[in-house]
């Protein structure tokens, strides 16, 4: 992977995009939490779909970091529409 340079040499972060998925009340956001925050809370919120974001160091490069969190009552077929919508949307904002 390589990091783009623009016109003023200053160098792009890479954008990383993970999805999150798993069973409902597993942990999922409060492993999210626990590394972007680096801290715990154990009280229950149900998730629906949140984006979490963090600027982080790969290989001593910048890196943008987008964490998709879907809470596990969505189905596999409302999971890869909303997946398709946000690459397409995403696609459309660049």
């Amino acid at each position: 992977m390589q990091a783009v340079t623009v016109g003023t040499g200053e160098e792009q972060p890479w954008l990383m995009n993970f999805v999150v998925v798993g069973e409902e009340q597993c942990g999922k956001t409060k492993l999210i939490e626990r590394y972007l925050r680096r801290s715990y809370n154990d009280e229950y919120k149900k998730t629906g779909i949140e984006q979490f974001t963090a600027s982080i160091k790969v290989a001593a490069k910048p890196a943008r970091l987008n964490i998709w969190d879907f809470g596990g009552h969505i189905s596999l077929n409302d999971l890869q529409s909303l997946v398709r919508l946000a690459l397409c949307a995403r696609c459309d904002m660049s």
